[in-house]
């Protein structure tokens, strides 16, 4: 053999070997990619991911995640969708990205007390609002959908916890952790969503492709903090007062225990000094006689919001669920019914959550969710409306927008009559001056819009005065 030949002969071998060592192997003239025939790798696999909004929002759910991991050996992921900078310090005067810092580290060291070590943080900004919209227009909504999708797919959970959807408490970053959850478990399972998370079978190499599969979870499931939400007889429950059979001691002192590591938070700190003079027990049934109720939730609530499995919403979490994948099943969004007459709306997150529930076949969390509010005591109020003229044709209407007030509210002077095209709808924001003493009482605000002296249609705002700070 010439030299010439030689060279040639090993150019092949020399290239051969490289395109089997990036892990390709040609079939039927096709570049297979043979990442897809690898196993996922075990150490990420989850039973239970829990989506949450920032460290320590584990604890509204602790008793319950204490059973599955101690005596029913499930694995347990989180996920946060912030680091909780916009929180305060109890032990400490770091603020912002630095607290952030501090409670992953006390998050992390809490979750690896009961042996959970797969924990991640993704990178939305925590906002001190009760507006979800405004949580994940700082998060930067795609970048944080993207990232928990491949979180999703990475750990294959066979079920998925998080917060309620809905404007139940009082804090937006845990709605928009909701949210997030919710559309990452439609999406997670669609090769078609973030396609470069999902190695394609027959392309060239391309580098940036992430070797990850779909992943279709079986289960979705629900929990509030909310006092005036009840769950009670609809959705599963768990007591925090069961014994665990292999710690000997209630799963509220489990829950107890992976609080104490939250130091830099109020809530939680206490937690940590019963822990140091081993008094917890004494300090959680000191807490329950002085509150009334448990420091955790007791029972822990779980609303079946999504199901691919046959089962009954007070079914066990488990019930029902193999190991082994489902398939994907494309679902067409439903179409929103088409309005008619002049009406007026709640805007903002009032207005978004019955298209979203919609979108996700989520239709029964509307029952459930009312319009409603905490504002600090002497805080402005902001109350967007949408007026909606949604008649047929080219008819204009004019209309008188109302307002009935509680004594004390005081609304800024705006315009009362608006001309409105058909098949369009104006925005009006109004501003309300809130009493400054707080008060137990829902308060209604009533916003009702007149043709010719006829109320057409109303909606009615409930809102409760708190003390302390709680943006809107």
């Amino acid at each position: 053999m010439n030299g010439s030949l030689k060279t040639k002969c090993l150019n092949v071998v020399v290239a051969v070997g490289v395109l089997f060592a990036l892990g390709f192997s040609v079939v039927s003239g096709q570049v297979q990619d043979a990442a897809q025939n690898q196993r996922p790798d075990e150490r990420f696999k989850a039973d239970i991911l829990l989506v949450v909004a920032h460290p320590d929002d584990e604890t509204a759910v602790f008793s319950y995640l204490a059973k599955a991991v101690l005596d029913e050996k499930k694995r347990v992921a989180v996920v946060y969708t912030t680091r909780g900078d916009g929180g305060g310090n109890e032990i400490g005067s770091e603020r912002s990205s630095s607290l952030g810092m501090i409670r992953e580290i006390e998050a992390r060291r809490g979750l690896a007390a009961f042996g959970i070590q797969n924990v991640w943080f993704m990178d939305g900004r925590d906002v001190l609002s009760q507006n979800p919209l405004s949580s994940l227009a700082n998060g930067q909504h795609a970048r944080l959908l993207e990232q928990l999708v491949r979180t999703f797919r990475l750990t294959r959970p066979e079920v998925v916890l998080t917060w309620l959807p809905a404007l139940a408490g009082d804090h937006g970053g845990h709605q928009a952790s909701g949210i997030l959850a919710t559309e990452a478990f439609d999406a997670s399972g669609d090769p078609t969503v973030f396609p470069a998370q999902v190695t394609a079978r027959t392309r060239d190499f391309a580098p940036m492709f992430e070797g990850l599969r779909p992943w279709q979870a079986k289960k979705l499931y629900f929990f509030t903090d909310s006092l005036w939400l009840d769950l009670k007889g609809k959705a599963v429950e768990y007591s925090n007062q069961e014994i665990s059979p292999s710690q000997k001691v209630t799963y509220e002192y489990l829950a107890g225990t992976e609080a104490s590591y939250h130091l830099t938070q109020e809530d939680n700190k206490p937690f940590a000094d019963a822990m140091a003079k081993g008094e917890l027990d004494k300090y959680l049934q000191k807490a329950t006689s002085v509150l009334g109720f448990s420091v955790f939730p007791n029972p822990v609530r779980l609303l079946l919001g999504k199901t691919h499995v046959k089962i009954g919403p007070q079914d066990e979490v488990f019930a029902g669920i193999s190991n082994e994948p489902i398939p994907f099943v494309f679902s067409r969004s439903p179409q929103s019914p088409q309005q008619t007459g002049v009406v007026i709306e709640l805007g903002g997150p009032w207005g978004f959550y019955p298209n979203f529930w919609k979108f996700h076949g989520l239709e029964g969390l509307e029952r459930l969710s009312e319009k409603r509010i905490y504002i600090s005591a002497g805080e402005k109020l902001e109350v967007p409306l949408l007026l909606r003229n949604a008649t047929s044709g080219s008819k204009q209407v004019s209309l008188r927008l109302k307002t009935k007030l509680p004594e004390g509210w005081n609304e800024e002077t705006r315009a009362s009559r608006f001309l409105i095209d058909a098949g369009d709808a104006y925005p009006v924001n109004i501003s309300i001056a809130t009493p400054a003493k707080p008060s137990d009482i829902w308060y209604g605000l009533e916003y009702s819009i007149e043709i010719d002296g006829r109320e057409v249609s109303a909606v009615v705002l409930k809102v409760q005065l708190v003390r302390g700070t709680i943006p809107q």
